[in-house]
């Protein structure tokens, strides 16, 4: 039995996460909803969201956003925008190496699985 960590599934992604920390349940929703917008043919997404706490707390502190995105380009874009309006963002890295920290023995990954790269996993 695992305590009182729970399984969602996500309904546009088809897949269960392993749900360990109660805090990340609005990204599901968030995850969900992105991708849903995906299958509808949006080429691009922004999501600024307030629920960053690793990334302010532990990376970057209160007055600087992070931004994760695969693409150069894309970063390159809204760093440009950024700047434009006297903002304070800063690229940080997504890894195939992530993956491994969100892996679930009862779900197709666990949200939460302790503070090594938090900010990344949610």
């Amino acid at each position: 039995m695992y305590n009182s960590y729970s399984c969602t599934c996500l309904s546009y992604c088809h897949f269960f996460v392993q749900v360990t920390c109660v805090d990340a349940e609005g990204r599901l929703t968030i995850v969900d909803a992105l991708v849903y917008a995906c299958n509808q043919g949006v080429d691009k997404i922004i999501d600024l969201a307030t629920l960053t706490g690793p990334c302010v707390v532990a990376a970057l502190g209160p007055s600087i956003a992070g931004i994760f995105t695969l693409y150069d380009s894309f970063a390159k874009e809204v760093m440009v925008v950024v700047e434009a309006n006297d903002e304070k963002f800063w690229r940080l890295p997504l890894e195939d190496s992530h993956w491994q920290l969100m892996e679930s023995g009862v779900a197709d990954m666990v949200s939460n699985n302790g503070l090594q790269g938090d900010a990344v996993r949610g």
